[in-house]
């Protein structure tokens, strides 16, 4: 049972935020006859008007106090004074019914932030603090408030986010009266998007308001303030919560369940304010009446929009808009010159140079490339770029390749933006007819982009200026070949190179419609995300030349050499760690994981996630770790295919298949060309026994063009299962030829043993460890030998089991061989030899999931028979 302090105090804050000539009315129909609460709430807002104080979480006398650290947030910061030894105080931006907002300057990220300190600091207060940022960063949209930190500092609990330079709508509706009706589309369309993001994480706001919403210097409106969000798996409401003025019929009933369409309404209460400058129902509670028509308080309503306004303020949930996405498709198309965009740039020309006629010729080119003007226009977080080779003109062939993968790296930093990958453009080009390894210009690039739909691509360019270089960088809309936004930069020495293309780079994101906060959050100098060596970078991007992100062994001596010209290159050596995790080289795999690991903070964001989940996957092997790093890489990288198929790998290892089935078709989604996904899918749908589904989803690969060992692997299982030979026998034959790991000759024993043929099975296990210790794998060969002798103990000859045992262990000692080499010696009788493995997999592997949850059991049962 909710108390009547808590009642009192939820009412009282809400009231704060009513303007002041409402807050009686406001009181009195909210208490309707619970004298008791009313005269609470009074007291508490008289005693706020005579002293300005918020802090009412004295639970022992229900009164409020202005003490402790109520005083502290009164005002007593000084410019330039460091807080939680981490935030230089700037300014007192606002105070609000929950605490203290300050313009601060972070000394971790080197970035201003809006400082939200709570006055309220009682246990239920830090909950509801947590819960915010928790919730808040599950969502990366630009239409939503980005959350960077929370904290505890001397009792005052505090979080940072994202500082927004502009007004709040409750100012901006003070200062201008009421908005346009092409200006609140733009405004709804924007809100439309930022909740649908919301929503699509499971989050409803439930205290939307027009002071929660900020427009920020280019118009953008930004929504913020998650601090009583839920999620829908939370049930019913137990208590009265939000903002009066702004709640929905259903949030006025303690118990009610909530859903996206209490948003939906709260939205409308928002956009007809927007529209009539009025709230429709003059702030009072009552929600029984339908609203008057905007059009009949004021002239020129767009009737679109209005039909809008009144479907989302209908008083049953079901009668209103059913999400933000179908709102958005009520609205219609985009209106002409609705378009929310950064005011355009002036260019400043470059100093005229007198010398040479070369250093003319280049001027006049680049007066005459920076003064076209370009149309002002943004991406949108559903839009993916292509990017053209970098046409370098110096003669110097170390800025081939490397220039291009630098930027790539430095645009994937940001969630806002997708770099459309590089081995699907290969394989665009394939369909186009060209040659995979053919130059991408800035006309290839637009080709490629129309051909799949794509809205922009970006060129880039470097070129001699005497002893200078000089970069440039050009959005373009890829249907009209309309500029969309550029950047020029010029670099005084080739080792200033990178930290200009890094700069130019961060504009350019900005300039195509990501948020100030959110480039500087995720803008990690390229010499530190990369490395400082261009000719380690060059070496780094001929590993990458097939563009796949599971690169083949042809990677190796391009990583190795990358590695020595720059040892402290993390990310080649997490690339270099992935190459031989898929060869079956499970020595090096977590020693370069290892090591790349170590070396994380020197990555950026992006790059880090990868970098971690090679390490818990490769490395340590804990699987627990590598969950819950992916449901974060998930939430801050939503686009990023790569992270949706490590969050359904890390279910697939905790056998939660169905849980793994949404995160793997989402990764198939978001890149149909990347090929880990439809495996660990495939593989998935088998353990639950759906057969049918996981061979379309191998049908659907080959539709894609995919056929990677493992697809293959999985048809063949699938098919042995089905009894199709024929189609078992084109799977192997296409796993064993020149450059494979060998490992598929297992496939074929397996089944002979499963048939009772072991001396074939034998056979054949040997003609696998033969080639596979030709081709130089020798832990593959070192499994082959372990299976064998596996086969050979279950069939029940001890003898050449054991042989075949110490073979394996001889080329390969990882936790996969000590673990199946330990039951075989059991079963055998060998209890002192298998004890001391057993021994060595809790030393050598304390933290991997699989060999201390399941494996070490099942060996110590099996030694229990």
């Amino acid at each position: 049972m909710v108390s009547l302090h808590e009642r009192a105090k939820d009412l009282f804050l809400a009231a704060l935020d009513t303007p002041a000539d409402a807050r009686r009315a406001f009181v009195t129909e909210a208490c309707g006859a619970d004298t008791a609460l009313f005269r609470e709430v009074e007291s508490l807002l008289k005693y706020h008007e005579e002293t300005g104080a918020t802090n009412i979480d004295d639970t022992t006398t229900g009164q409020p106090h202005t003490d402790g650290v109520t005083g502290l947030l009164s005002g007593v910061f000084k410019p330039g004074e460091v807080f939680a030894g981490r935030y230089r105080m700037v300014t007192l931006l606002g105070r609000g019914g929950m605490g203290d907002v300050w313009r601060a300057d972070d000394l971790v990220l080197e970035t201003p932030v809006a400082l939200k300190l709570i006055t309220s600091t009682g246990e239920a207060a830090r909950a509801q603090i947590i819960r915010e940022v928790r919730l808040a960063r599950q969502i990366t949209h630009p239409a939503v408030c980005r959350v960077f930190d929370v904290g505890e500092d001397a009792g005052v609990v505090f979080f940072s986010m994202e500082l927004v330079n502009g007004e709040d709508l409750a100012t901006l509706l003070r200062r201008v009266g009421r908005l346009t009706t092409e200006r609140v589309m733009e405004i709804a369309r924007q809100l439309c998007a930022g909740l649908a993001a919301a929503h699509a994480q499971g989050v409803l706001h439930r205290d939307l308001k027009p002071a929660n919403i900020l427009v920020d210097n280019h118009g953008r409106a930004i929504i913020t303030d998650f601090g009583i969000a839920i999620e829908r798996e939370d049930g019913p409401q137990q208590q009265l919560i939000g903002t009066p003025g702004y709640m929905a019929p259903e949030q006025l009933t303690p118990g009610a369940t909530l859903t996206e369409c209490t948003d939906i309404y709260a939205l409308g209460l928002i956009l007809y304010e927007l529209v009539v400058g009025q709230h429709p129902f003059n702030n009072r509670l009552s929600r029984s009446a339908e609203p008057p028509l905007p059009s009949s308080r004021v002239t020129g309503v767009d009737p679109r929009l209005e039909r809008v306004i009144l479907q989302a303020l209908k008083v049953d949930p079901r009668d209103r808009p059913q999400s933000a996405a179908a709102m958005v498709e009520a609205l219609g198309d985009q209106p002409s010159g609705a378009q929310v965009v950064p005011p355009a740039e002036r260019h400043v020309s470059l100093p005229l140079l007198a010398g040479a006629a070369a250093l003319v010729l280049v001027l006049a080119v680049v007066a005459v490339w920076f003064f076209r003007e370009p149309r002002g226009q943004t991406l949108s977080e559903q839009d993916t770029i292509v990017l053209a080779d970098f046409a370098n003109t110096t003669g110097d062939p170390v800025f081939d390749g490397a220039l291009k993968v630098a930027l790539a790296v430095a645009l994937e930093q940001s969630p806002f933006l997708k770099v459309f990958p590089d081995d699907r453009m290969r394989e665009t080009l394939r369909l186009m007819g060209r040659a995979p390894d053919t130059i991408v210009t800035r006309d290839v690039a637009r080709e490629i982009a129309r051909r799949e739909q794509l809205k922009a691509l970006l060129t880039g360019s470097i070129a001699g200026l005497g002893r200078n270089f000089v970069l440039a960088l050009e959005a373009v809309n890829a249907e009209t070949g309309d500029v969309m936004a550029r950047e020029q930069v010029e670099a005084g020495s080739k080792e200033e190179v990178l930290g200009a293309l890094q700069g130019a780079a961060a504009r350019l994101r900005e300039k195509l419609g990501e948020s100030l906060a959110s480039v500087q959050a995720f803008d990690v100098p390229l010499a530190r995300a990369t490395t400082s060596s261009l000719e380690a970078l060059h070496a780094y991007s001929l590993a990458l030349d097939n563009g796949s992100l599971n690169p083949r062994l042809e990677a190796i001596p391009h990583l190795r050499r990358a590695l020595e010209l720059d040892p402290q290159f993390a990310l080649a050596m997490a690339l270099l760690a992935t190459v031989y995790s898929n060869t079956g080289q499970t020595a090096l795999a977590p020693e370069y994981a290892r090591r790349a690991y170590d070396l994380r903070d020197r990555v950026s964001e992006r790059e880090r996630f990868f970098i971690a989940y090679r390490y818990h996957r490769d490395a340590t092997q804990d699987w627990s770790q590598a969950l819950e790093l992916s449901r974060s890489w998930t939430a801050t990288y939503p686009r990023e295919a790569f992270a949706f198929n490590s969050l359904g790998q890390s279910l697939l290892r905790f056998g939660q298949y169905e849980q793994a089935l949404a995160p793997l078709r989402e990764s198939i989604r978001l890149d149909a060309k990347f090929e880990p996904p439809y495996s660990n899918l495939a593989a998935s749908l088998m353990a639950l026994g759906r057969y049918d589904d996981a061979t379309a989803v191998l049908q659907e690969a080959s539709g894609a063009r995919i056929s990677s060992f493992p697809i293959r692997r999985m048809n063949y299982l699938l098919s042995f299962i089905r009894g199709d030979e024929s189609t078992m026998a084109r799977m192997l034959d296409g796993s064993v030829g020149v450059g494979q790991t060998n490992a598929a000759y297992g496939w074929q024993a397996h089944v002979l043993a499963n048939r009772g043929q072991i001396a074939a099975a034998h056979e054949q296990f040997q003609l696998g460890i033969r080639m596979a210790r030709q081709n130089g794998f020798q832990e593959v060969a070192g499994q082959l030998s372990i299976e064998d002798g596996e086969v050979h103990v279950l069939a029940g000859d001890c003898a050449t089991g054991r042989e075949e045992l110490a073979a394996g262990l001889a080329l390969t000692r990882d936790n996969y061989s000590l673990e199946r080499s330990s039951r075989a010696l059991l079963l055998c009788g060998q209890f002192a030899e298998a004890g001391e493995m057993l021994r060595q997999l809790r030393e050598r592997y304390p933290s991997a999931t699989l060999t201390t949850r399941v494996s070490i059991p099942i060996a110590e049962a099996t030694e229990a028979l």
